[in-house]
Order: structure tokens, then C-alpha cells, then sequence
């Protein structure tokens, strides 16, 4: 029962960052630049205190946060895959500004989705 809980408390651990920012962003009515750029500050420093969190740890919970596991070659092109979609992302969070849906959700979403399948291609060795 409490490793349970305690690897329950680390998977969400894993997303505090990524729900703080959004409740800074978003939570006091329209979104400005000025408050994301806040959001982003506040939720990096928090984002680094998960990472060093997560490192101590000699199985980290959560792949999304610290990387996959499988043959270091098919990693590595996963790793340039996710990057090259964080980009995508990136390009469509600037494009989208001020549209929450499109800016934000979607974008997180993709990126989400895109993890699951290269985690999957990587571990199956497919």
C-alpha cells in the first residue's frame, strides 16, 4: 500500500510543472504575455526541483520527464523525433498565440501522443 502510494505521488509529481503553469497562465481571465512569461519562470524552477527528484531515484517513474529505455540507437532517433515534434509544437503554440485550444492543449496533446508511440516503437524494437 505505500509504494503505491508513493509511486502514485511521483507519477503526478511528474505533471505539477506542466498544472502550474496552466493555473498561472490561464486561471485569472485573458492571458498576456506578461503572465506567461511569469507561468514559465515559476514553473521551471518547479520543473527542475521535479527533475532532480526524479534522478534520485534509481528507476525514475514517469518516461515522459526523463527519457525511455530500450537500444541506444533507436533512443537516440526517438529523442531527435520528439524534439523535432516539441518544435512542431512550438511553431504552432506562436502561430496560434492567443487561442488556448490551439496554443496550448493541442500542442501538449500531440506531444503526449507522439511519446506513446515512439516509447512503444523503442521498447518493442520495432
Amino acid at each position: 500500500m505505500k509504494r503505491a502510494a508513493l509511486l502514485i505521488v511521483e507519477y503526478l509529481l511528474g505533471f505539477l510543472a506542466l498544472a502550474l503553469f496552466a493555473y498561472l497562465a490561464f486561471s485569472a481571465g485573458t492571458a498576456s504575455d506578461e503572465r506567461f512569461v511569469f507561468a514559465f519562470k515559476v514553473s521551471g524552477c518547479v520543473a527542475l526541483a521535479e527533475l532532480a527528484v526524479l534522478f534520485s531515484r534509481t528507476a525514475p517513474a514517469n518516461r515522459l520527464i526523463v527519457g525511455a529505455q530500450g537500444e541506444r540507437r533507436r533512443v537516440r532517433v526517438g529523442s531527435i523525433v520528439l524534439l523535432a515534434a516539441v518544435l512542431a509544437a512550438l511553431a504552432a503554440s506562436v502561430r496560434f498565440r492567443g487561442t488556448v485550444q490551439w496554443a496550448a492543449v493541442v500542442p501538449v496533446i500531440a506531444l503526449s501522443w507522439v511519446n506513446r508511440l515512439l516509447r512503444r516503437s523503442v521498447s518493442s524494437g520495432a
